[in-house]
């Protein structure tokens, strides 16, 4: 089985033409869906929005005529910057309606795609598989210590250092973040990272702003090397991810794959992934601040490496022999 990657092309049909320049391809997997719908999405006018779903359908419709199978995973519920959520929805559910299966990274996710798209026919239901989301266990660096990591960032070997790392978006909550960490008022050796590209320079300068005369909280607003990665994971000793609403994290997963301790929203789709041995879990934003002051206070080491066996579990071969089963089952017009 042979696999090539590739974006959607620029011009209507967009995926069939993607497809025939594959064309000894079986199956279509469709991951991050954004672009494709864009073009749909940033229209204006109803009678445009709608000349364009109906040209999405044909575009779909006609690379299932020529025999191929679409699959899709779910990497969230709506576009992270979606700004029409009805037209959004219509769009995902014409799209869940053409595939013949559908992944979810877990089982809640998989309840949350039922209950937000609003899906009820049972057959439709059974379309949908989980296939969770691999580790990163030995895909990056990971070969310099705490003391030379800290060392090499500027970063003082005493006190706990907290790390967000990963794209800066607005639904991730780093805002939050900043205030509770803020009103911690945590002495000087303790100190939170920030670490991550800025989606835009609105949310570049919020944070720059909430963090300005803050001695303990750094922003390093950039792009992360992979080699650069090892730094920070090993720098710190305990990971937040204040995220808002999330469907699957790769982030997550990233900081357990380097024996890190997390702070997590209680959501199902994370409570999934890691258990309270290895979490500290907020329900809501208000009591972040004092999930801070927990692992501030905590044996973390212990956490990480619960997280490090947890995340094992799903190995790169262990996804792949649940994805391959879902290829088989669907070319040969089966629900696995």
């Amino acid at each position: 089985m042979e696999a090539d990657l590739d974006d959607f092309h620029r011009r209507w049909p967009r995926l069939l033409r993607t497809v025939l320049k594959h064309g000894s391809c079986d199956i279509v997997h469709l991951h991050w869906i954004d672009l494709y719908i864009s073009w749909i999405t940033s229209s204006k006018g109803t009678l445009k929005q709608n000349i364009k779903i109906l040209l999405c359908f044909i575009d779909l419709l006609l690379v299932k005529i020529i025999g191929k199978k679409i699959i899709w995973t779910v990497h969230n519920i709506y576009g992270h910057d979606a700004g029409n959520i009805s037209l959004e929805l219509k769009l995902r559910k014409l799209i869940f309606r053409m595939a013949g299966a559908v992944i979810a990274h877990s089982e809640s996710g998989k309840k949350d795609i039922i209950a937000e798209y609003g899906i009820t026919n049972e057959g439709s239901i059974e379309k949908i598989h989980v296939v969770e989301h691999g580790d990163y266990c030995g895909y990056y660096p990971n070969t310099v210590k705490k003391n030379e990591a800290r060392y090499r960032l500027g970063i003082g070997g005493d006190g706990k250092v907290f790390l967000f790392l990963g794209a800066i978006r607005p639904y991730k909550g780093i805002e939050d973040l900043v205030d509770a960490f803020k009103e911690c008022n945590f002495s000087g050796k303790s100190k939170l990272l920030i670490v991550g590209k800025p989606g835009n320079t609105e949310i570049d300068g919020k944070i720059n702003r909430l963090i300005e005369g803050i001695d303990n909280i750094e922003f390093h607003p950039k792009f992360i090397d992979d080699d650069e990665i090892q730094l920070y994971m090993n720098a710190a000793d305990v990971c937040v991810f204040p995220f808002k609403k999330i469907l699957t994290s790769g982030s997550v997963i990233l900081a357990m794959s380097f024996g890190k301790a997390i702070i997590v929203p209680k959501q199902g789709c994370l409570m999934d992934l890691v258990d309270e041995k290895g979490a500290i879990f907020f329900r809501e934003h208000r009591t972040l601040k004092e999930c801070l002051k927990v692992a501030e206070k905590k044996e973390l080491e212990s956490m990480g490496e619960n997280n490090l066996n947890l995340i094992k579990h799903y190995g790169w071969d262990f996804v792949a022999s649940k994805l391959i089963n879902v290829y088989k089952n669907v070319s040969c017009g089966k629900r696995c």
